[in-house]
Formats: structure tokens, sequence, C-alpha cells
């Protein structure tokens, strides 16, 4: 019975638990990257306390919301069916993170992260729905749902990425809502499916990969190297008068500089400030990323973030974040040109690029990457829990700008 389970906040002294949680409900390689990445990722995130002080001013922002759509008195039966108290956490500006217990027993937990957005011309907190688990010994019981019910109950947008079985799992809720007294809400919940492109470097390993046919990649390398000389005279470096491309340690105050110009390109986009930029990529413990920039003069009009990950024994070169000034975007395919030369030297297989804007994604196209649905699907989810004319874009999620870096899609590995 749901009566047994109680709903909270973490708090500090719940970590080493937690940690121990995600070890049982986690192959090791998964858990071990979560736990690395705690403390940077939740415990010592720098936006926790400005994200805590947007949820407590729009707080009843959100109430009203969901009285309209299934009551007040629908909420309160929730809270008292979980054993939840509607103000725990209030004043806390630590992670927000819930936890559902079996007396004392950790059985599910249900994360989030919080990141800034600019939406409709201003800054607003959203929350990234993550690490969502149940214990082996609890699953296919309903647990899950509550845990992000209760999340969205707190924050006026959520977003989240899905595979192709949570998304089965989310449908099917969907469908069951739709026919019930909550299908007016559902008109805040939006999704997107995205599909990811990929770059040959090893044509053969790639064919088979994707295939999983070692005759096809033995004709694919025969193809390819009958196509090299063409392939290597179409590749040749091209310049942009005026422009320079380097590599960079640190984003410094350009790149507040270029946010600020580029900042309503879309009427969805993250923030992509230096301080953002730093804390996701220079700071973060388990992974090691190249920042890329291009310079006209002393003023940088574009930027771009990869990095080498081991997949499957092998590299793969990944574009996580990249944004670019002008209406041709040259500064991009620079940028490009150099990412794919250092990939290559160092021995990268594929280039995968799993999140990008519509202009960008032709322009990776048009330099030979690929759709790949043999990859996994990746689905994209916003969650609007506010009748604020403001915010109802966050709902149309094709006109996002998004890459990788945007939630916790390319934390995962």
């Amino acid at each position: 019975m749901a009566e047994q389970f109680r709903i909270s906040r973490y708090r500090a002294d719940d970590r080493q638990r937690v940690l121990d949680f995600i070890v049982t409900v986690h192959p090791r390689a998964f858990a071990d990257r979560l736990i690395q990445q705690w403390s940077w990722r939740c415990e010592e995130n720098p936006f926790n306390r400005e994200a805590a002080r947007y949820r407590e001013a729009h707080r009843e922002e959100v109430l009203a919301h969901l009285d309209r759509v299934f009551s007040r008195d629908r909420f309160e039966r929730f809270c008292r069916k979980w054993s939840i108290d509607p103000h725990d956490g209030r004043g806390d500006e630590g992670p927000y993170i819930l936890l559902m217990q079996e007396g004392d027993k950790l059985v599910a937990m249900q994360g989030s992260l919080p990141q800034c957005f600019m939406i409709g011309g201003k800054q607003r907190w959203v929350s990234v729905g993550c690490d969502l688990a149940v214990h082996p010994d609890y699953r296919n019981r309903g647990l899950a749902l509550p845990l992000t019910n209760r999340l969205l109950t707190e924050h006026a947008m959520m977003l989240s990425w899905f595979n192709a079985s949570i998304h089965r799992i989310r449908s099917g809720w969907r469908k069951a809502v739709a026919r019930g007294p909550g299908a007016s809400g559902l008109r805040g919940v939006t999704e997107a499916r995205l599909t990811p492109l990929v770059k040959p470097l090893d044509l053969g390993y790639a064919v088979r990969i994707l295939t999983g046919s070692r005759m096809l990649a033995g004709a694919a390398a025969m193809t390819a190297a009958a196509a090299r000389p063409l392939t290597k005279m179409l590749d040749r470096p091209f310049m942009v008068p005026g422009v320079k491309v380097s590599e960079i340690h640190l984003p410094g105050v350009e790149l507040d500089q270029l946010w600020n110009r580029l900042c309503g390109i879309a009427p969805v986009i993250a923030v992509r400030d230096r301080r953002f930029l730093n804390w996701r990529f220079a700071q973060r413990p388990d992974a090691s990323y190249r920042f890329v920039v291009a310079m006209r003069d002393s003023d940088l009009i574009g930027y771009l973030v990869f990095r080498v990950a081991e997949i499957e024994g092998a590299k793969w070169g990944y574009l996580v974040d990249f944004m670019a000034e002008g209406p041709t975007l040259m500064p991009f395919k620079l940028l490009l040109r150099h990412a794919e030369s250092c990939l290559m030297r160092e021995g990268a297989k594929v280039i995968v690029c799993d999140a990008a804007p519509a202009r960008f994604r032709r322009a990776l196209m048009r330099s030979g990457y690929l759709p790949s649905r043999a990859r996994k699907p990746i689905y994209l989810s916003a969650n609007l829990n506010s009748a604020d004319p403001e915010l109802q874009v966050f709902a149309d999620v094709p006109r996002w700008f998004v890459t990788a870096s945007d939630g916790n899609l390319e934390l995962t590995f």
C-alpha cells in the first residue's frame, strides 16, 4: 500500500545512503560515474541557491496552475497518500532531490538539476529531471510516477531526456491520464524525438557498430579507401579572411559578450554565459573537454566544445555545445574543421552530435554528418506548470535552441 511510503527532500546526512543506493540500483560503471559527479553536480552546484529562490517566488503560481488542472483537494490527497509534508524543504537552498522511503529503507529517488534559460527575453530557472531510480525489489509497483509528480508540483518548468523504453512508459501514462480528470494538464507536456548525427572517420568500424555486419564493414572500408584521394581533396583546409580559430583553456569575459549578443536567437535557450560554461565544462570531475573559439580581431564570434569518450572499446568524438554569429555560419564551419582534425589525430572512429538547432544541423549534414536511426533515439520532454503567457513558448520544443549540453543528456557517459 502507498501509505507505507514517505517522500521527502534530500538532506546532507542522506549522502552516504544515497550513494550506497546508487550502487545497488545501477550497473557499476554508471554508478561510479554518478558518484564521482555527485558533489560537483548536486551538493556544490553553484546554481542551487538561485533556483531555490526562484522556486519559492513562483510556488503559488505553480499551485494555482495545479488547482485548475487537478484541484487543490486532489493535491492534498496526493500529499497524504505518500506522506508528503507540503512545507518540506521550504527555505532549503540545497540540491532538489526527492527520496522515497519505506520505514527507514530508501526504495526510490528522483533528482533534478537547476539550469537557467532565457524564455520570453527573461532569465528563468528550469528543473532538469534526472537520476530517477527504483530499488530492484520495488520495481513494477508504480513508485516512479509519484516522485515525478511531486517534482512537478514545485517547479514551473521542467525538462527531461528519455530513452525509448522510458518514452513508452510515459506515453502509456499520458494516454491513461488523457482519459481521466487530469487531461487538461497535458497541454503543458510536449516531447520531441531527436535523431543523432554521426560522421564516420573509420567507415568500416562505423558500419560494423551501426549494423552489426562484418561483411558490410569490410565492403565499406574498401569503398572508403578507394574514395580517400577525393575525400582529401574535398577536405582541404579553408580560411575565412580576418577570422582565427584557436583553443583556450577557460572561457573568458569575451564569452559573456558573445552570449549577450546571441541570447535572443531563439525563444527558448539555455544561458551560455562564462559562469555556466566554466562550471559545466571546466569543473566537471569525470570528463575533459576541449574549447575552440573563433575570433575576428578581438571579438569572439563563435565557440565549439567537444570531447573524446571511450565507447564500446573505441574512441568516439562528441560535439557537445556550440554557438556562432553570422547568417552563413562560416565561423561554425571553421570551428567544426578544427574539432574534426583534433579528433582524427586522437584516433576517434566516429563523431557524434546528439542534438543541434536546425541551422547547425543543416551545416553538419553538409559537412558529411548523417542521421543515424541505428543509434538509440533520444526524446526531449518539456513540462510547463504555469499559466503565465510569457512562459507558454517553453512547451514548444521545436523552437528551442538545444545542444547536448542542455540538461543531463551528455553527463551520463
